[in-house]
């Protein structure tokens, strides 16, 4: 416990000063009524247990002679009532300093938490000396300093200015055509691979059921997040049921663009898998009962496939969209040849051409810029890249794990050892701009024009508001080639 303490009004937030000097470590988990989640560095309690609880309450405590460099400080949660949001900084009386006061959060390496309040404006060097006296790894500054809901409140009890509005921009939602056709889409897609049923055949273990997917497709409607995808083959068809079923609990079917996909095997027969007519003609059916709709906007194929000639999958699809039930269709990741391939035939029978392709693309994976992509460029085809953050090994230190990298052997698969200096050049910038690492991974994709939406996947509150402020966020030239540099080529594009 912290020396020379001083409590104000305990039935309130208190303010607690400690004259001296102290090492603190925390073990306790927060909520704020945005459900921003960050670590705070009170209570013994495992992680688990604080979430369920969902605290609300906090106290504040720091240094009351800040140094000039900065101090530390924390958050000291009470569980005594989880009923309230967290109390108006004005019940609060200010330390004795007058030293003007940001709070930042980061993470250790042993999973805990601290915290440093920092005088004066941030900077980078000054980051770095905190992250050295407080014994933090590179990046976990920014870890949860991210969250404009955290700087607000900790800004505000410790009674200093809120940070500029611009660090944390509000972005609105952007519409762009996708490629060379007259449809608008959002800037961003919603990526449903995320929900479904993972007790299904091959599901991922991680996809988040139903009843805990919902409140997301709440979230990307109110965001402006219209465009969703989806596929067949994700928790085998359970996915696509939900994204359906969201569309009418959220909004209207005519204000969604719906994309999900075909190929992945669903059953056994000639028609449970692949490009054949009997099988694209089988599943896209399949896909509109699903889905509770009776036309999909956008209809990808699912790789391709070498065991059907190109003409039968063409001809299949320009009949679905001759039909009514599809209005365009895509494909995804493929060899430049391959997709050329398809393309020429379609031109040969008088078919209905690919509008848009869907390939991994991110700081980690950048093998298709200069084939697949630069003849997506010259055809007019729009590019909704998958995975911009990595699979997530862009939106964490290196090293660090998930849920979803503890399971996924195609994660794992993707792993290079020439990922971590680029991983480490995305934590530096993100740490001298005050954002996430996602964020900065995001602005790195977005900054190519031949992108139309990149693909994002939400399984935390934080993740589609923070892709949202990353369209206004922007890098200079010097900053995507500090993120460049790094790169080498390695290991697939895609599986």
């Amino acid at each position: 416990m912290l020396e020379s303490e001083r409590a104000v009004d305990p039935d309130a937030l208190t303010v607690v000063v400690a004259e001296a000097e102290a090492t603190v470590v925390c073990a306790a988990w927060i909520r704020f009524e945005r459900g921003t989640e960050f670590a705070t560095l009170w209570g013994g309690a495992t992680l688990p247990e604080w979430r369920r609880r969902g605290i609300y309450r906090a106290t504040v405590v720091y240094r009351a002679n800040l140094a000039a460099e900065g101090g530390f400080g924390y958050l000291e949660v009470d569980a005594s009532d989880n009923s309230r949001p967290i109390l108006p900084a004005t019940r609060l009386q200010r330390g004795n300093d007058n030293h003007s006061i940001r709070l930042v959060a980061a993470r250790s390496g042993s999973g805990a938490l601290a915290c440093a309040s920092v005088a004066g404006t941030p900077t980078k060097a000054r980051y770095r000396r905190l992250r050295q006296r407080a014994g933090m790894s590179p990046g976990d500054v920014a870890r949860l300093r991210r969250a404009a809901m955290i700087r607000d409140c900790a800004c505000g009890l410790v009674g200093a200015p809120k940070p500029d509005t611009d660090s944390r921009r509000k972005t609105t939602m952007e519409y762009i055509r996708l490629g060379n056709t007259g449809l608008k889409v959002s800037r961003l897609a919603l990526g449903c691979m995320s929900y479904g049923d993972p007790t299904t055949p091959n599901a991922h273990l991680w996809a988040l059921s139903e009843e805990v997917a919902q409140p997301y497709f709440q979230q990307a409607v109110e965001l402006g997040v219209t465009f969703w995808d989806t596929a067949n083959v994700y928790q085998l068809g359970t996915s696509e049921e939900i994204v359906g079923r969201a569309i009418t609990r959220y909004s209207r079917r005519e204000e969604i663009v719906l994309a999900t996909k075909v190929r992945g095997k669903m059953h056994s027969g000639p028609g449970g898998e692949g490009l054949s007519r009997k099988a694209i003609l089988e599943q896209v059916d399949a896909s509109l009962t699903r889905l509770s709709t009776d036309y999909i906007d956008l209809y990808q194929i699912h790789r391709f496939d070498a065991d059907t000639p190109v003409e039968e999958t063409m001809e299949a699809l320009h009949d679905l969209i001759k039909a009514g039930k599809v209005r365009y269709i895509g494909a995804s990741s493929m060899y430049a040849w391959q997709f050329a391939k398809l393309q020429h035939a379609a031109d040969l029978g008088g078919w209905t051409r690919f509008v848009s392709m869907q390939n991994q693309y991110n700081l980690l994976r950048r093998h298709d810029e200069p084939e697949l992509m630069a003849m997506c460029g010259d055809m007019g085809v729009g590019l909704v890249p998958y995975s911009p953050n990595g699979k997530g090994r862009l939106a964490r230190p290196a090293g660090e794990q998930s849920d979803r990298s503890n399971t996924d052997k195609v994660v794992q698969a993707f792993d290079s050892p020439y990922d971590e200096p680029v991983i480490n050049a995305v934590q530096e910038l993100a740490e001298s701009r005050s954002v996430s690492m996602a964020q900065i991974a995001l602005a790195w994709v977005l900054r190519n024009p031949l992108v139309t939406a990149p693909i994002v996947g939400a399984t935390k509150p934080h993740h589609l508001p923070e892709a949202v402020d990353a369209l206004g966020m922007g890098l200079s030239e010097e900053e995507a080639q500090e993120l460049e540099a790094p790169y080498q080529q390695y290991g697939p594009s895609w599986y």
